[in-house]
């Protein structure tokens, strides 16, 4: 099973998303977060999540991972307030994924994670049989 879980893997399409969040905890509405006079214009709740889809049409979501934020340089037990996540890409060792982000708005930073632990971020959803998050 794991040669074949590892051809599964690979095949897979696999992306990130963000959420953006307001102070009110819900889903961010941009409109009122302008005309807000916090230190963070646009709200500072920055998570994460990475996906998996079929590697052919429709692409139907096949697995997510739980959110995450980047952890704060000042405080790793802490998040950054703004982080966005502009660019993912597998690193030309085939073992690690480059994570390309900005913080407050004014750095910019490349992290990596190791591919084998993204798989085991990785949750099957509901919608599918298929052992495709096995490592």
């Amino acid at each position: 099973a794991g040669a074949s879980a590892g051809r599964r893997l690979s095949s897979l399409f696999s992306g990130l998303g963000t959420w953006r969040r307001s102070r009110t905890g819900g889903k961010a509405d941009a409109r009122a977060e302008a005309r807000s006079r916090a230190a963070f214009k646009f709200g500072y709740r920055y998570t994460h999540f990475f996906y998996a889809l079929q590697p052919r049409p429709p692409f139907r979501m096949l697995a997510t991972s739980a959110e995450f934020c980047l952890a704060s340089a000042q405080d790793a037990s802490d998040c950054e307030s703004v982080q966005f996540i502009s660019g993912i890409a597998k690193a030309v060792d085939g073992d690690n994924l480059l994570i390309a982000y900005g913080v407050n708005d004014c750095e910019a930073k490349i992290g990596t994670l190791r591919m084998d632990r993204l798989w085991k971020m990785l949750v099957a959803l509901g919608n599918t049989t298929d052992p495709i998050c096995e490592v």
